[in-house]
C-alpha cells in the first residue's frame, strides 16, 4: 500500500514544486488552503477545472468536480486562485462552523 501512495504521489508532487497546507479560521467557516509553486493553470483550465469530465493534463475529470459536491453538500464552497507572481495555483476550501451540527 506505501508504494502505491508513493508512486501516486510522487509524479504529481514533482509537477506542483513546493506544497504548503495551511487552516485558518474566517468568521464563521474555516479555509483550508493548499498552495502549490507549479505550473499553475491557463485562464480556460481555471473556468472548467470543476466541470465534471474536464481535464487537463491526464486524469479522469472527476477529483474537482467530486471535491466541489462534497464542499457544498457540506455547506461549504470551493475554488482556485493563481499564485503571484503566476507561478502555481492555492485551492481554498471553507467549511462553516457547525459546533458539531453537519449541515443537511
Amino acid at each position: 500500500m506505501g508504494s502505491a501512495f508513493r508512486r501516486r504521489i510522487s509524479p504529481c508532487a514533482a509537477a506542483a514544486g513546493r506544497i504548503l497546507l495551511s487552516a485558518q479560521r474566517r468568521g464563521a467557516e474555516t479555509v483550508l488552503a493548499v498552495r502549490d509553486s507549479g505550473d499553475g493553470m491557463d485562464e480556460e483550465t481555471l473556468r472548467h477545472a470543476f466541470d465534471k469530465g474536464y481535464k487537463r493534463d491526464g486524469g479522469h475529470g472527476l477529483g474537482l468536480n467530486l471535491c466541489r459536491e462534497i464542499a457544498e453538500d457540506h455547506g461549504g464552497r470551493i475554488w482556485i486562485e493563481r499564485n503571484d507572481p503566476d507561478r502555481g495555483i492555492t485551492v481554498f476550501l471553507a467549511l462553516p462552523d457547525t459546533d458539531g451540527e453537519m449541515p443537511v
